[in-house]
């Protein structure tokens, strides 16, 4: 079993999550890009030789047919700072950043 675990993780490596942790096709990631999303959702990381790695799109965006996204567009807490305006009239500079956190390994670490 340890010499299968090490095969897959060797051939299935894809990138570090925002903590660190090292990401493979089937773990399980919360994301989150709040110029596009209010809140964060979970997705299974998928692999292939043709679009690399991708999620699901999140849940919102697949009532609207936008199925799958790069797994890049939401590593490395990419800057998402904008201003946002309040109905009282105020304007405030919010700095966002995407999050992209390893919740479950595929395979046990």
């Amino acid at each position: 079993m340890k010499k299968n675990l090490r095969e897959y993780k060797k051939k299935n490596f894809i990138c570090y999550d925002d903590n660190g942790k090292k990401i493979y096709s089937g773990d399980i990631v919360e994301l989150h890009d709040p110029l596009e999303t209010h809140n964060s959702y979970q997705s299974v990381v998928y692999w292939n030789m043709l679009d690399g790695a991708f999620v699901e799109g999140h849940p919102s965006h697949k009532s609207l047919n936008s199925k799958n996204r790069s797994l890049t567009n939401y590593l490395g807490r990419q800057d998402r700072s904008c201003w946002e305006y309040h109905d009282d009239g105020r304007e405030e500079w919010v700095v966002k950043t995407t999050k992209c956190i390893k919740i479950k390994s595929f395979y046990n670490d």
